[in-house]
């Protein structure tokens, strides 16, 4: 048995893969343990690596492998590499990307043993510091304690997402705007392997550039043209060209090809498709409440560039007109008479109207006590698209039914926008399974194999009312009332405050611990026991911890999770407030 293990190189009666193309020559073992999402991912890269020649090591100690692919999860320091090199999955994606071998440099695994030629200072200095002290520039300072990261994302998570250096404001701007053009091509969300990686319509690459930028706003040092991949968390080498890019002219050419209406081309330099055109406008139209990208595709499609493209083909005559095949539905033309409304941010005396109305009619319907917090952006301090709150009672263990007779006495009193009317989605009932009870989770359903992607992101259950509210002066704020169960107000606030890729950044970080975060609670991934009732919380090594105050031994009492900084601590990681989350 050992002899046939000693090589997989010898045929099996058909060849799988072909023998020649960019990547012929390369044998590559995936560590998976050190690659969140494993399974997924690996499935997707090795059809693309055996299309252009490459060949997959079922084994680590299989002959002539060339490379070691690890991502960022720790794998301790046993690896027996031989001749191979060890990279990252950056190098791996940079290949395919690029649709050429991409040379081996910036893209080196470096473990503390390890202080190769190859590895230049950077192995010396992973030697002394920890294998993620080349970030220290980036986070603008180093603490011991640091040394013993194993994932570039604690580093990342130590950082403070405020406004970000006033000299780096244009490139956070482009990537941003990369990140909402792409999110507008569902149609496009993956040219390469969405099938494999789960079924939804996310977008890979929207998620790409939002992460993106929210690593250059944390930058502790003015970005320049010299940037290197090296320098930043998550710098592959597509990105960082972009970056330059952004350097140098203010833009790069996917940009362009958004805001233009061009083609699009992947990597490789192949075309994506006519689905992928028109980001810019197919965003802007998008944005009005209750059109999704499919109805921006078509309407994109139809030559309608702008928001004001579609109010003027709504009116009689037009293309969206009532009396015309492609008439707009109930909900799409409420959201054109009153785009002006609906695009516009709410100005602080609308949202204490909202604030004061509902908690009278809370106190008059179940009695006082009731806690109304605002969320979203205006709790982290920036100016509020929609009026969101969140709702809980200390003393109130059932909350059934007050969601809904909270939002049929707005409707009676002509404040929210009946459904039938505008856009209005009650949701009740869905959190009667009681999402922190303890259940484990299940192995269909584990996102998109991407980092930060998690199903939990779409899995809030909590009672709410999404919909419109009108003003006494007439005017339409867009609303988000929230009602949670006191014990999960925590997890609730800090779901519901965001920003959207910092919670990603926390949800990747618990994953990688092996727990799932969500707005309801905290639990391990395997087990589903809830933290820290029925079980402590564990470290990026998946082992058992008690933080500092936390109780290390019996489960009898455990204290309970009052706060948001109570989350970061069982996480491990140190608190932030919300304006520091602006990520």
């Amino acid at each position: 048995m050992k002899r046939k293990a000693a090589s997989d190189d010898v045929a099996t009666g058909k060849q799988s893969h072909t023998t020649t193309g960019f990547l012929a020559g390369v044998k590559v073992f995936f560590v998976r343990k050190s690659i969140p999402h494993a399974d997924k991912r690996i499935a997707v890269w090795t059809t693309a690596l055996e299309k252009q020649g490459g060949k997959i090591a079922k084994s680590a100690k299989r002959r002539r492998i060339s490379h070691f692919v690890l991502g960022e999860l720790p794998v301790g320091d046993d690896l027996q590499l031989g001749q191979a090199k060890a990279v990252s999955t950056g190098w791996l994606e940079a290949c395919l990307a690029r649709g050429a071998r991409q040379a081996e440099a910036g893209h080196l695994w470096i473990s503390r043993k390890d202080s190769s030629p190859e590895g230049g200072g950077a192995g010396h200095e992973a030697e002394e510091h920890g294998r993620h002290y080349h970030l220290h520039r980036w986070l603008g300072h180093w603490k011991p304690e640091y040394d013993s990261f194993h994932t570039a994302l604690q580093v990342v998570l130590q950082a403070k997402f405020g406004p970000g250096l006033p000299e780096n404001q244009h490139i956070v701007k482009v990537m941003s705007q990369l990140g909402k053009y792409e999110g507008a091509l569902a149609a496009d969300y993956n040219s390469s392997g969405q099938a494999a990686l789960g079924g939804e319509a996310f977008n890979r690459r929207a998620m790409l550039f939002d992460r993106v930028a929210a690593i250059v706003k944390a930058c502790s040092f003015v970005i320049t043209a010299d940037l290197s991949p090296h320098d930043i968390p998550y710098g592959g080498e597509g990105m960082v060209a972009r970056i330059h890019s952004i350097v140098e002219r203010g833009s790069t050419d996917d940009l362009d090809a958004h805001r233009s209406g061009g083609m699009l081309y992947d990597g490789k330099g192949v075309p994506r498709g006519p689905d992928a055109c028109g980001g810019a406008a197919r965003h802007a139209m998008s944005r009005l409440q209750g059109v999704g990208s499919k109805n921006a595709a078509a309407w994109y499609n139809l030559g309608l560039r702008t928001v004001e493209d579609v109010v003027r083909e709504a009116q009689p005559g037009g293309l969206l007109s009532p009396d015309s095949e492609r008439k707009l539905n109930v909900i799409e033309a409420f959201s054109v008479r009153h785009h002006a409304d609906l695009l516009a941010d709410v100005p602080p005396e609308d949202v204490t109207e909202i604030r004061e109305l509902v908690m009278k009619l809370l106190t008059k319907q179940t009695g006082p006590g009731w806690v109304m917090q605002s969320t979203g952006g205006e709790r982290r301090g920036k100016a509020a698209h929609d009026a969101d709150f969140l709702l809980f009672h200390p003393t109130r263990k059932d909350i059934k039914g007050v969601t809904r007779a909270l939002a049929d006495e707005l409707i009676r009193r002509g404040r929210l926008v009946p459904p039938g009317q505008g856009y209005c989605a009650i949701q009740v009932g869905k959190d009667e399974a009681n999402q922190s009870k303890p259940k484990k989770e299940s192995t269909s359903k584990k996102g998109n194999g991407l980092p930060g992607d998690s199903p939990s992101l779409a899995e809030d259950r909590h009672d709410r009312i999404l919909g419109i509210y009108i003003t006494r002066s007439g005017h339409m704020r867009r609303t988000d009332l929230v009602m949670c169960p006191w014990r999960e107000r925590a997890f609730a606030l800090l779901g519901w405050t965001g920003s959207r890729q910092y919670v990603r950044f926390l949800r990747e970080h618990a994953g990688n611990c092996g727990m799932k975060l969500s707005s309801h609670c905290l639990k391990i991934t395997d087990s589903g026991k809830l933290v820290p009732y029925e079980s402590p919380p564990l470290n990026v090594h998946k082992e058992p911890w008690w933080p500092p105050g936390w109780d290390p031994g019996t489960l009898a009492h455990p204290r309970a999770v009052q706060t948001e900084s109570d989350i970061f601590e069982l996480l491990g990681l140190p608190y932030r407030e919300p304006y520091e989350r602006q990520a």
